[in-house]
């Protein structure tokens, strides 16, 4: 593995609560610059949520986020032009083909895309992946007992033999759900902030941040750590978008980076 001592240091420290001291841009050329060409491909990898929610967006008629890899017009190029996005997402535009049905049934693009990058990813990028869906899963399963949705139709498009999936399930009919020990910190945030969508985001930013730390462990100079420090640099990010005045207008769509709609 490649070790990367000038790129990890030359890359400030992250806070949540504290804007970040590079741009996307300056981060971008310190990547571009420093990284081989199959690492790279990787930093662009953990960028495909970005655009995955953007597409959403995008359909949506609502501003896009600036941290995916395509800009408003380059993602209308790549969506008409069906070239530059994986080809899970080429699937679902010619498995529906209206907007409207594309955006009731997002979920299900949301489901593929993580089950096919997590397939094709190892090490630190595989681990994060498959915590981020699973905390997604749960605080799915706990929003959906406290709206009073139904189970099976909210997780119709995962995998029913997923032991997460199925320890969801088999609770369809308890009055509130219980998810495992290793997320049981989740439980008591949305317990505790429930009532206030905006400062719940907020402790659910926190907690991805900090983990994020707790998956990558003690590798400094690694790909993993640079690529633990995107995933970082989005969430500092968006903490900030959140700590404005219009956090509150914005939170029910960056509410669907963590949960399924």
């Amino acid at each position: 593995m490649a070790r990367y001592f000038y790129l990890v240091t030359a890359l400030p420290v992250l806070q949540i609560g504290s804007p970040p001291d590079l741009s996307l841009q300056e981060i971008t050329f310190l990547l571009e610059t420093n990284l081989s060409r199959a690492d790279l491909a990787q930093v662009y990898r953990v960028k495909y949520f970005m655009d995955i929610e953007n597409i959403r967006s995008f359909w949506s008629g609502f501003p896009l986020n600036h941290e995916g890899n395509f800009d408003a017009a380059s993602l209308e190029e790549a969506l008409a032009g069906r070239t530059g996005l994986p080809a899970y997402v080429y699937d679902y535009m010619d498995r529906y083909e209206n907007k409207e049905d594309r955006l009731k049934h997002f979920a299900s693009l949301l489901s593929a895309c993580f089950r096919e990058e997590i397939a094709r990813s190892n090490g630190f990028m595989r681990r994060m992946l498959k915590t981020e869906r699973e905390q997604r899963l749960v605080i799915a399963a706990l929003r959906a007992k406290i709206q009073g949705r139904d189970p099976l139709y909210e997780f119709q498009y995962e995998d029913s033999g997923d032991p997460l999936v199925a320890q969801i399930l088999a609770q369809k009919d308890a009055k509130a759900y219980d998810p495992p020990e290793e997320y049981q910190e989740l439980r008591s945030l949305h317990e505790q902030h429930r009532e206030d969508p905006l400062e719940l985001q907020k402790a659910l930013t926190e907690y991805r941040f900090r983990k994020i730390d707790e998956l990558v462990g003690l590798e400094v100079f690694t790909l993993d750590r640079v690529l633990a420090y995107i995933f970082q640099w989005i969430l500092a990010e968006q903490w900030i978008l959140l700590d404005r005045n219009d956090g509150r207008q914005i939170v029910n769509t960056i509410i669907q980076s963590i949960a399924y709609e």
